[in-house]
């Protein structure tokens, strides 16, 4: 993991998708073209008719182009991929002091009966 918190491989995909979509090869993507790109990676956006609104891709929008320019940038994508991708991302003191929250006894494991209390 580099400084982002974020996979080499991960960013290399993310750029690829960006890549594959920019048709135009201008270093940007129209709205269609970012929703087709997210969907690609994985996003489950609703299908909705033209000019239908579309809430949950507006909330993206709302992050990624918050000046509505219509165009989302290779910076503005990537920044917020990798947003995405570490939002639950906790720190590792973090995760190891609630392991041993859960693990009785300072066992280096936990049942799973532990887990479901």
């Amino acid at each position: 993991r580099n400084t982002t918190g974020v996979t080499e491989e991960a960013l290399k995909e993310f750029s690829m998708m960006f890549k594959h979509f920019d048709k135009d090869k201008s270093g940007r993507l129209n709205h269609q073209e970012f929703k087709s790109c997210l969907r690609s990676l994985g996003y489950d956006l609703p299908m909705v008719e033209e000019g239908e609104p579309d809430p949950e891709f507006e909330s993206i929008l709302d992050t990624v182009d918050p000046n509505r320019d219509g165009h989302v940038s290779l910076q503005e994508y990537m920044a917020f991929m990798i947003s995405r991708e570490t939002e639950n991302v906790k720190s590792s003191e973090e995760i190891e002091s609630a392991f041993r929250a859960l693990s009785s006894e300072g066992k280096p494991y936990v049942t799973k009966e532990e887990l479901y209390q």
